[in-house]
């Protein structure tokens, strides 16, 4: 039984394999490799820029598919009720469509969950001096934002 992949036959997938593996041992042993790299990551920047304009733009692009195609929460389907992480899909979207206040009023924690991953990256890039005490404030102010909002869910019989 043979697999048909296209334009590329097993033998010569394992051939160009072999060639890129190759390669890529000559670069690491490459007085240029830095230079290579920093193409290469100049090149990632370029498409994350276009990735993300796709998801910003208005009309039919990501955001619109996304909206459309939101997974569905599988305690809300097996016990019909919400979950504490019920509502960040959504208040994602609505984040990206810039609609602060709305994206707020589906999951309060969304904005601050943001704020924890981003300090996150920059406290591993740069060791800020007292960045692991704020990032486990910011857990603390999380997990009682979750907490609270899902409180308050069950006493305003929201969570139907």
């Amino acid at each position: 039984m043979t697999v048909n992949l296209g334009f590329c036959s097993p033998a010569n997938c394992f051939t160009s394999l072999r060639f890129v593996l190759a390669y890529i041992r000559f670069m690491k042993q490459s007085l240029h490799s830095k230079c290579i790299i920093h193409i290469f990551s100049k090149a990632m920047k370029l498409h994350l820029v276009l990735f993300l304009t796709i998801i910003l733009s208005e009309g039919k692009g990501f955001l619109h598919w996304l909206e459309h195609n939101l997974l569905s929460c599988p305690i809300k389907q097996n016990f019909g009720l919400d979950c504490p992480g019920c509502g960040i899909q959504r208040s994602i979207v609505a984040l990206f469509q810039g609609d602060f206040i709305q994206s707020f009023k589906l999951y309060p924690a969304t904005i601050p969950i943001i704020a924890l991953f981003t300090l996150t990256i920059v406290h591993l890039k740069f060791d800020l001096k007292n960045g692991a005490f704020f990032i486990k404030l910011l857990y603390i102010a999380i997990t009682l934002i979750i907490v609270i909002n899902y409180t308050y869910k069950i006493f305003t019989h929201q969570l139907i």
